[in-house]
Order: structure tokens, then sequence, then C-alpha cells
């Protein structure tokens, strides 16, 4: 099998667990909305936006084309850690708590959800060479 680089060392493809990649449907945060407020609009709109794709995608077959992911995390060395009260939901398990719940809700199945968060970034990185 294929190796991946990991902070804690390389390991086999075949053991990674759920893997959260760094892609965009689209991009939401104060920033763009304090900069280009008319072209995001409301972040509930948003959401639902990105969320009725997300369903049409995987309604359509491309599950296993897909993976979920965000941008969030756990510590900015650069940021005032009193804003870190402002953004309670920032942080690595985002997609576990309010993600997933949200998407089953509507529709996508356990078997997506792993196509997406297992199956695809493994496939992802047993066909990528090291760098």
């Amino acid at each position: 099998m294929a190796q991946v680089e990991t902070v804690r060392g390389s390991i086999d493809t075949s053991t990674l667990g759920r893997t959260y990649m760094h892609e965009h449907i689209f991009i939401l945060n104060t920033e763009m909305q304090q900069n280009f407020p008319e072209e995001w609009g409301e972040e509930d709109e948003r959401v639902a936006d990105a969320v009725a794709k997300l369903l049409e995608m995987c309604r359509r077959g491309y599950a296993e084309q897909m993976v979920l992911s965000h941008d969030a995390n756990c510590f900015f060395d650069w940021m005032d850690p009193a804003l870190k009260d402002m953004m309670p939901g920032f942080d690595y398990l985002h997609i576990e708590k309010e993600v997933l719940p949200y998407v089953r809700e509507q529709g996508v199945t356990e078997e997506q959800i792993t196509a997406m968060l297992f199956d695809v970034p493994r496939r992802y990185f047993e066909n990528v060479s090291t760098y």
C-alpha cells in the first residue's frame, strides 16, 4: 500500500481513518461578509445553498468523488484568544458536531458520508506520490 506523511510520521493509506481534506464549495467568513456583503448574503442562506448542492450531488451519485472539509481549527498563533469566544463552532470537530447531523437529517446516507470522509481521501493519497 501507499504511504502518506502525517504529523506523526508515515502511515499506510489502508490505516487512514476519517480524513478532513482542505477543499472548498464556498467560503464564508467574517472578512468575506464585511468586504463583499452583496456577493455573499446571509450566512444561513449560504449554508442552506451549500447543503442543497451537496444533497443534489449525492443524489446524482457523486459522493464517491467528493470530500467534506473545512478550515476550522483549534489555534491561530496570530489571533487574539479573546476572539475564540466569538467563534464557538470553529474547531476541528465542526463537521462532526454540526455538519454531519444536519446533512443526515437532510437525507445524506452513512454510506455517502463514509465515501466522502474515508474512501475518497484514501483513494487520493494512494494515488499521489510523495513530494
